[in-house]
């Protein structure tokens, strides 16, 4: 399958004979094609045509009589040609879980496995294209020895920063300079994550008074953990407290922040984290 063979046909002229023999040929198989070059022999003819097999892919497998023609001055003679068509030396990814779906900062796996045909006897070796920035594609083994059936372990590890979309990875393998593709459909989603924001965020507070601020929890992307507040930044003699110190899980929710301003606290402008 996916070649060409040719055969001579040559014809032998007796007793006069004067005439042009054309050629042609019954009982080919489907996906088999079959030229003659010349398709006629001129007269008397005395002469030869190279008979070519054009086998494609997927054409159909067996052993097949093919019968030659030749007709001239209303005289037919025969020949048989045996075609015998044979599956192409050829070897076939695969990938499975064809789909991932990884958050950044993660990794995940598949495996990829080529299946051989035809008698192909050759090592195959794997690379990888169509990831986003900041994502690898691993392999192991990265190559198969011949004859190049067996599997091998994709690691695909996405980046902190990798860009968030879906996206094809083709797994790419190449036996003896034959390439074959394997897609592993990739989702790049965010990390669970959460923001943090407060209500008002300037204060003016007169020494040895309190005030407060109301502090707001907002969960993204599967966030599910308790949020503990801490307060860094204030001046001497001012204290910070949370009530409640902590938002449980999953982590949306509220806390009033108490900024209690000691008498002798130094006047100024504190950035409060």
């Amino acid at each position: 399958q996916g070649n060409q063979g040719s055969s001579t046909i040559t014809t032998t002229v007796t007793g006069g004979f004067n005439n042009t023999i054309s050629l042609s040929a019954a009982g080919v198989p489907m996906g088999t094609a079959i030229t003659f070059i010349p398709p006629s022999i001129a007269a008397p003819g005395a002469g030869n045509s190279a008979m070519t097999f054009t086998v494609l892919r997927l054409a159909q497998l067996g052993t097949f009589p093919i019968t030659v023609t030749g007709s001239g001055g209303g005289i037919q003679q025969t020949t048989t040609v045996t075609l015998n068509v044979i599956p192409t030396q050829d070897y076939e990814l695969s990938a499975s879980p064809g789909t991932l779906t990884l958050m950044q900062s993660t990794q995940g796996n598949s495996t990829v496995t080529s299946t051989v045909s035809g008698g192909f006897n050759h090592s195959v070796s794997f690379s990888a294209y169509g990831m986003p920035a900041g994502t690898t594609v691993t392999f192991n083994p990265p190559t198969i020895p011949a004859p190049g059936s067996g599997s091998s372990s994709v690691t695909i590890s996405v980046a902190p920063n990798s860009p968030l979309g879906i996206y094809s990875v083709m797994v790419t393998g190449n036996g003896a300079g034959l390439l074959r593709y394997a897609s592993i459909n990739l989702t790049v989603t965010p990390m669970p994550n959460f923001v943090i924001s407060a209500s008002p965020l300037s204060l003016t507070v007169a020494q040895g008074s309190p005030a407060i601020s109301t502090v707001t929890t907002l969960i993204c992307c599967g966030f599910n953990s308790t949020i503990n507040l801490s307060a860094s930044g204030a001046p001497n003699g001012t204290t910070v407290s949370f009530n409640p110190p902590a938002i449980s899980a999953p982590g949306n929710g509220q806390s009033t922040m108490n900024i209690s301003v000691g008498a002798n606290s130094i006047t100024g402008t504190y950035p409060i984290t």
